[in-house]
Order: C-alpha cells, then structure tokens, then sequence
C-alpha cells in the first residue's frame, strides 16, 4: 500500500469494501489492501477496525499490543457484550499482555453489535463469559456476575417484571426506593394513551420507526436508541411476539427481541406502561383506567 493521506474511520452498518452490485455482490478481497480496508478518501471502514489491528499486529509480530500495553497498564472496555467478530480477538490478544484489563456488560443488552462477522459468531447472543473462558485461556481472569447486578435506576417491580424476560441470568436487585403516586408496570389500552400521555407524560418507545401508532406531540424513541438513558415513566408499543409474553407468558425465541425489549423495560425508575388492545383482560399486570 503506497503512502496515503488517512482521513479518519467511516461508519457503515454493513458488509463494507463493495468491488461491484449485482445478484451475487463482489468484495474487495483482504489481499487488495486499500479497497477491502478503506474508502475512496481512506478512511477506514468501522466494521474493518479491529480486523486491521489484529492484522497489524500479525504482520508486526505482537507490536501494536505490546506498544498498547506500554502505554496504558490499566484498559476498561464498556459495552463488552455488543463487541462481535475482530473486536472479540483484539479482547483476546489484550488479555495476553501485562496491561490490566477490565470489561463491563451485560448479555441481556446486545442491541447493536459492532460489526456482523463470521469470526466468534457462536459467541454473538450475549456470551461473552464463554468466549473469555473458551478462547481466552486466561487462567486468573475473575469473572463478577454480582458486583453490578442490581439498579439504581429501576425500582423493584421494574426489575421483577424485566428479570422474567431472561431467568436463566442472575436477577437484578433494586437499590432505587424512590416513590411516586403512580409505580410499576401497566397495560394501557389504545383508547386510553392520549389520556395516560397527559397525565404523566411518558418517553415513547417503540420497536423501530415502522411503528406508526404514537403520538407526535411527546418524546419518542426506538429501543436501541434508549439504551443507556434513565427516563422516569416510559410507554411501551410492543410488537405481537412482545404483547404474547406480556399477557400470556409465551417464550420469545428471538435473542434480538428479547434484548429490546428488556432495554425498554429498564429505562424507566418508576413506572412501564404497555400498549395493548382495547379488549383485553389481565390478571397479571393492573390495567390504567382512566380518572
């Protein structure tokens, strides 16, 4: 690769380092240096980064992570469980140096992953123990489930009702003990939503912007799009697959949505009001009836 003027990383959100588009799309291959890692204007491909650190590092025979480990003896990776593919590998060759490396996350979160590989794939559903313990073979790396485990944001039957969604996970403790005249989990039914906005003006979240049923004068988001925010009250537009599991208790199958869902759930501290049909009936969660 001849010298070039570098000019930054360029988001995509898909396979980069198209050669041309057809039925059967053709990619630059890794050979082809420049193409299958840069842009026209060189700047290097988000879903490329990490490829072309553990490649550097290859080529240089562990420089670029022992120049890492020289530099910083402490390294703290956030948001460890939406790592996928090369990233998982640059994990592995951190792990193996002298620097101190710590990683927080929670598996019931992938909302969005750093990149779609091929690479650890079997480890992409929020199994980042396992990739650490399979493929890390670091034998004093001390996995915490407990430490973090409970919430400051959410009060107890928020965390009741979101722990349901993945029981196989340690549940989460609240230590939140803020009270309000309106606290835990609803069902709104459709006809009610203007009046339940007014009355405690919720954040919207709905699964994507294909959900059309929301009410433009409040605050919306998608659920990806929430994660990491704290909302007081929040109102959910569940899809079906979602709305089943609410009222009849029936497994979401789906990783993805399941993940969503339990992002949307945990934003709110003190109350989670689900949209519903205006013919329903629970014995499980109270449903808001209009003053």
């Amino acid at each position: 690769m001849t010298e070039k003027n570098f000019s930054g990383l360029l988001l995509v959100n898909k396979k980069s380092g198209l050669k041309f588009r057809g039925k059967f799309p053709n990619y630059y291959p890794e050979s082809d240096i420049d193409n299958h890692y840069f842009s026209k204007d060189y700047q290097i491909y988000s879903d490329k980064l990490s490829k072309f650190v553990v490649n550097c590092n290859k080529k240089t025979s562990g420089f670029v992570m022992e120049r890492i480990s020289s530099l910083f003896q402490n390294i703290f990776i956030d948001e460890v469980q939406d790592m996928a593919g090369y990233d998982l590998e640059v994990i592995k060759l951190l792990l193996n140096t002298n620097s101190i490396v710590q990683m927080a996350g929670d598996p019931r979160q992938v909302t969005y992953h750093t990149h779609f590989s091929d690479k650890y794939k079997k480890y992409s559903n929020g199994k980042i123990e396992e990739f650490v313990l399979n493929e890390c073979k670091k034998e004093d790396c001390l996995i915490d489930t407990n430490t973090l485990k409970s919430s400051w944001r959410n009060n107890q039957k928020i965390c009741d009702f979101a722990n349901k969604l993945f029981s196989e996970y340690p549940q989460c403790n609240s230590l939140q003990n803020g009270v309000t005249e309106h606290d835990g989990v609803f069902l709104v039914k459709e006809k009610d939503i203007e009046n339940y906005m007014e009355t405690y003006n919720p954040t919207q979240l709905r699964y994507n912007r294909k959900t059309t049923k929301i009410n433009s004068d409040y605050d919306v988001k998608n659920f990806g799009e929430s994660k990491g925010s704290t909302y007081e009250r929040v109102i959910i537009y569940p899809t079906k697959k979602m709305l089943d599991w609410v009222l009849s208790d029936i497994t979401i199958s789906s990783f993805e949505i399941r993940c969503k869902l339990y992002v949307a759930i945990t934003r709110a501290k003190y109350s989670v009001a689900i949209v519903c049909k205006n013919d329903i009936v629970s014995d499980e969660l109270p449903i808001f009836l209009p003053k």
